[in-house]
């Protein structure tokens, strides 16, 4: 097996596992696999960039921007485990007893502690897609004209994590007092909109580039 063979079979373990029963992986933890996806793209396109003489001029940006690139890549991975633990800490929670009242008023709490987790976390993976969006743009703008498709692949991505993200608070809101889920919906939803528009108008311009 070539060593490019072997890159692709070592995703294996990690699709058997998603397509299968098992609760975790889910989708959150995809929307962090999405997120690590358009961050590795970009790096990319930034390694194709940064000693090629004809892009000399922005060599200093790719070479500013490309640890913070592979930090990125880092955090989305970090919350990709990140998810699949507070998924299954919130699992746990859900199957407490609740035979006593005192039973039920300790599965509550810790109900609303594991989905309070479990909405933060999603959180995080959409704010970490905003944030990347400059750095996507500098690939799309500035980068390697050869490799322009895979920076607006980015920005396809990193709209697909927030939008996946976002359903993952959203399903976890549902489990948490009004006080506490309609500041989060409202942090949400601005977010969301403010991501998608300037992912959208990268891969736009992208497009209109080709």
């Amino acid at each position: 097996m070539s060593p490019d063979q072997d890159v692709f079979t070592s995703l294996r373990p990690f699709l058997n596992r998603l397509k299968s029963e098992a609760p975790t992986p889910g989708g959150g933890a995809v929307a962090g696999l999405l997120g690590t996806l358009a961050a590795a793209l970009s790096h990319m396109v930034a390694s194709l960039t940064v000693d090629k003489k004809k892009y000399a001029e922005h060599r200093e940006e790719f070479q500013a921007a490309m640890p913070q690139m592979e930090a990125a890549m880092e955090s989305f991975f970090g919350l990709m485990l990140a998810d699949v633990k507070v998924f299954d800490n919130y699992m746990a929670a859900l199957k407490l007893p609740k035979s006593t009242d005192e039973e039920k008023s300790h599965r509550k709490t810790a109900m609303r502690k594991a989905a309070r987790e479990a909405a933060r976390v999603p959180m995080e993976t959409l704010e970490l897609a905003n944030e990347i969006l400059p750095l996507v743009h500098l690939a799309a703008n500035k980068g390697n004209k050869n490799a322009v498709s895979d920076a607006g692949m980015a920005a396809i991505l990193v709209t697909a994590a927030a939008k996946s993200a976002a359903l993952n608070v959203r399903i976890n809101l549902s489990s948490l007092p009004a006080d506490e889920a309609t500041p989060l919906r409202e942090k949400l939803d601005q977010l969301l909109a403010t991501t998608l528009k300037t992912a959208g108008a990268i891969e736009m311009d992208v497009t209109e580039n080709l």
